[in-house]
């Protein structure tokens, strides 16, 4: 092995590893801001839950009510008062 083999073959290894800490880096500040949003705004589990259950109440009642509307549309169009 050559020394420009064995240089080559050092900056790979740096290289790697400069990819590691900038990877390892970047996961450990969005665990950190995963965990002071959680204590800045104090949602627990049972929190997230309740708001993901009210978001989805939210979307199934104006979901329905397009539909209806539709329903509603259609049969004016049927009865001729449109």
């Amino acid at each position: 092995m050559t020394i420009n083999q064995h240089l080559s073959g050092v900056r790979v290894v740096e290289q790697q590893q400069a990819a590691y800490d900038a990877a390892s880096a970047t996961a450990m500040k969005a665990t950190y801001t995963g965990a002071g949003m959680t204590t800045y705004f104090g949602f627990t589990l049972n929190e997230i839950g309740i708001l993901v259950g009210i978001a989805i109440g939210v979307a199934g009642f104006a979901v329905q009510w397009y539909y209806k509307h539709l329903s509603y549309q259609l049969e004016k169009r049927r009865a001729g008062l449109s």
